[in-house]
């Protein structure tokens, strides 16, 4: 019998489905859903498009698409970045353009920008115009003017600087440390004070380290397009200045601070006092024109008879408190300034006058556009003009002596009170008969080593009496004017720009006007005294034996003065120590010391050292 058989079916044997073909049965040829189609990659400027599963090419390669090349790119393929050729370079105006900040040139090639950048302040211009010199700063690039200064519009005030004052700015800026401009320090500028934020000291040390000169730290301010009231520094970096300047191998001997209005130089021991008083993290500088609006009623008697030409207010600042005080340090001021056709540079000076009314007058020297003038302290300063203080040769020749003209130390007492390697500050006691003083000096070593007296010689050679004869001739072994002081209460005046170690020697003589002409009526004894720097001091005291004393009628006492110098120091000798009596007929006192009593009275006894330095005693005569 026939059985039925049951086969099982094969099931279907599906091949993968392919970009162009679905999946397929290899037994009976069905098929399953659909081709997978072509997976193509995007077609490049230099490639076709491929698919990425089977390989089939699609679109082809479409090409570079270069555009034009510019003055600082070169022809670029829009597609691809490729580039072809070199930047064609911008074809540059001859002419600059600018703005108060930027200069640039522009391109001629149309949309092309070129880099702006800022400008580079040169030095002053001084040129004339209107019988009046006009200070100006260039960009050292574009040429643009920065700074115009006319000083025909700051005759009557020195610090004129409206348009500057009216300048608000405020941002981060860089000033040059050194004088190529190598070595910058980053300043942010606000409320009219620029802080110095960023600046390496080292970086300057090694920029100036193999030049061998001497030199300070100078901050130049000027190039800035704003009115600068102050300029902040951290008292670390002014105290890392100090360390360098007072290290004996460091050719660095002060700091200096450059503003649109002037410069300010600090010498070692300003620097140190400065440092030293200092008791915030910052200090601040400010110089500014003040006028003579601030003055008291004293003051502005003090100077109802001068010719005022501006005020300016200099101080330091820390932690609320002024510094103003240098402690025997010097501060040297330049101020633009222009001397007008009809004045004369020599009728400048500039004073000091304290809250009392008292005044102290300081001589300025004029150059190249400046007044430069140099003080031991800061506070409000006159810019003074009298023509009185030309010094007229013809009005010394004529001056005479009154009939009981002398030279003593006693009615002037003048001395040499302070000195530095460039300065000797004089000082002496108003005179009340006078009107004025006359100033006389000698110009150097040469004019003083003939009169250099041996330690054996026991007189008091060249004295005043001798080189003051005929001083208006102004030979080398005579004293020449220095100076007219038409202020019988102006007790002090500073020479300066004097050399180092040098030796100086000085006469005053007390006038008063007959006639419109002078008749001198007293003259100091003369005074020698050296600038610091060399090998020779001056005279610090004079030590006695005694003190105040009562004498009897008749009889002597011999008074013993040792001059005292600074330690491990010593002088040239231009005089022995002088001895003087105010009144002879009480009590006299020879060369040697002996005083003698003669009648009932009192009277003072000076010794004077060959620079002024003095002890004194009182003298009574009982019967």
């Amino acid at each position: 019998t026939l059985q039925a058989v049951v086969i099982p079916a094969l099931g279907h044997n599906f091949t993968t489905a392919t970009c162009l073909a679905p999946s397929t049965c290899v037994t009976c040829g069905i098929t399953e859903g659909s081709a997978l189609g072509h997976n193509y990659s995007g077609a490049t400027c230099t490639q076709d498009s491929v698919c990425y599963d089977c390989g089939a090419y699609g679109a082809s390669a479409y090409g570079h698409n270069f555009g034009k090349a510019t003055c600082t790119e070169p022809s670029t393929c829009s597609n691809c970045g490729e580039t072809k050729g070199t930047a064609l370079g911008h074809l540059l105006e001859e002419n600059w353009s600018c703005d108060e900040e930027r200069h640039w040139k522009n391109c001629t090639r149309s949309g092309c920008v070129v880099d702006r950048e800022k400008h580079t302040a040169g030095n002053w211009i001084v040129t004339e115009e209107d019988g009046y010199e006009v200070h100006r700063k260039f960009c050292t690039v574009c040429e643009k003017e920065l700074v115009k200064i006319d000083m025909g519009d700051v005759f009557h005030s020195t610090f004129d600087m409206t348009d500057k004052k009216d300048t608000e700015y405020e941002g981060s800026v860089t000033v040059p440390v050194t004088g190529n401009g190598e070595v910058q320090a980053t300043v942010d500028v606000k409320d009219k004070v620029a802080s110095v934020n960023d600046f390496s000291f080292d970086a300057w040390k090694k920029s100036t380290k193999e030049d061998g000169k001497e030199k300070v730290v100078a901050f130049d301010f000027s190039g800035l397009d704003a009115y600068i009231e102050a300029v902040s520094l951290t008292k670390d970096l002014l105290r890392d200045v100090l360390n360098e300047v007072k290290d004996e191998k460091s050719q660095t001997k002060g700091m200096e601070f450059g503003f649109t209005t002037g410069t300010v130089q600090l010498d070692a021991k300003a620097l140190q006092a400065v440092v030293a008083q200092a008791h915030g993290k910052d200090v601040q500088l400010h110089v500014d024109d003040v006028g003579t609006e601030r003055l008291n009623e004293a003051q502005n008697k003090a100077i109802e008879h001068l010719d005022v030409h501006g005020g300016i207010e200099a101080y330091f600042m820390s932690s609320n408190e002024r510094i103003g005080d240098f402690k025997g340090g010097n501060v040297t001021v330049k101020i633009p300034f222009s001397i007008p056709k009809k004045l004369e540079a020599a009728g400048f000076s500039v004073w000091y006058v304290d809250k009392n009314g008292q005044t102290t007058k300081y001589e300025c020297k004029y150059e190249d556009g400046y007044l430069v003038f140099t003080v031991d302290h800061f506070s409000d300063f006159l810019i003074v003009y009298d023509a009185e203080d030309v010094i007229d040769e013809e009005e010394l020749a004529r001056a005479t002596e009154v009939e009981n003209f002398a030279v003593a130390f006693a009615p002037l007492r003048l001395k040499v009170a302070k000195v530095s390697k460039t300065t000797q500050e004089l000082e002496w006691k108003v005179c009340d008969e006078a009107d004025g003083y006359v100033i006389y000096g000698s110009k150097g070593n040469a004019d003083v080593d003939n009169f250099v007296i041996s330690e054996s010689e026991n007189v008091a050679i060249a004295d005043a009496t001798k080189i003051s004869d005929n001083l208006e001739n102004g030979n080398t072994d005579k004293l020449i004017p220095l100076t007219v002081i038409r202020d019988k209460d102006t007790t002090i005046w500073t020479r300066y720009d004097l050399a180092e170690g040098t030796y100086y020697a000085y006469v005053i003589k007390a006038y008063k006007l007959v006639n419109d002409d002078m008749q001198f009526v007293t003259q100091s004894k003369t005074v020698y005294a050296t600038t610091n720097g060399g090998e020779y001091a001056n005279a610090k005291r004079i030590q006695l034996n005694t003190n105040n004393f009562i004498m009897q009628k008749g009889s002597t006492f011999e008074l013993i003065a040792e001059e005292i110098l600074p330690e491990d120091s010593k002088k040239k000798k231009f005089m022995v120590l002088w001895f003087e009596s105010t009144d002879k007929n009480v009590a006299s006192i020879d060369q040697n010391g002996m005083i003698t009593a003669k009648k009932a009275g009192v009277c003072q006894i000076y010794v004077m050292a060959q620079n002024g330095v003095t002890a004194r005693l009182c003298v009574i005569v009982e019967k």
